[in-house]
């Protein structure tokens, strides 16, 4: 039963997170992929730079929203099966983190789960995200760069978690798994940032 309670578990994850928003938002409002622009990453910094700022904030709040969903539908699945909720959480989380990287519905192309991430930590964890939430803005507000910001969180997630909680298995798991997955997928922005190439973000848009 744990097995199938997991196996459900992060296949409905998986495939609310292989809801590519900023795919679907570039689309009806400019009838482009955001993945042919910019850095190639269906996620809001690269909707915000070719789209601009409405745009972004949808796809923003709908990957946010998913991970909110997957978290929430973790907990539910594994309950009715006779589990533990919260586990169930970040199990279908990382099926939402995946399918946002590799969205199924979408050529396997995606972004790198910054905003979905959130939506999960949101569920389980809110004093966390709070603090994430105002390093986030504090670096940003610092050097203006989205992605410096992301790595940073990334990087803090598991450190904060250790000081909340100690070692709780399942978020300290997640927290290792997520964050790395986020600072791998942002290896070419880590480049960049070494080089001081990395752009900063402004009002400007392509169309």
């Amino acid at each position: 039963m744990i097995i199938i309670a997991v196996l459900i578990t992060l296949c409905t994850g998986y495939l609310i997170g292989s809801v590519s928003f900023a795919v679907i938002f570039s689309r009806a409002f400019a009838g482009k992929d955001v993945r042919a622009l910019g850095s190639g990453s269906a996620g809001t910094t690269n909707v915000f730079r070719s789209f601009g700022p409405v745009p972004a904030v949808l796809t923003a709040a709908g990957d946010f929203g998913k991970g909110v969903l997957s978290a929430f539908l973790g907990i539910v699945i594994c309950r009715a099966l006779g589990q533990g909720g919260l586990p169930g959480a970040y199990i279908a989380g990382f099926g939402a983190v995946v399918g946002h990287m590799a969205p199924v519905f979408f050529g396997f192309k995606g972004g790198k789960s910054v905003m979905t991430t959130a939506g999960i930590i949101l569920m389980t964890d809110p004093l966390c995200l709070l603090i994430l939430f105002a390093l986030f803005a504090l670096v940003f507000l610092c050097g203006k760069i989205v992605s410096l910001s992301s790595i940073s969180v990334a990087f803090a997630y598991f450190i904060i978690t250790l000081i909340l909680r100690r070692l709780f298995w399942p978020e300290t798991c997640f927290a290792i798994v997520s964050g790395g997955l986020v600072i791998f997928l942002h290896r070419a922005n880590i480049g960049r940032l070494l080089r001081g190439e990395e752009a900063k973000i402004t009002n400007k848009r392509r169309l």
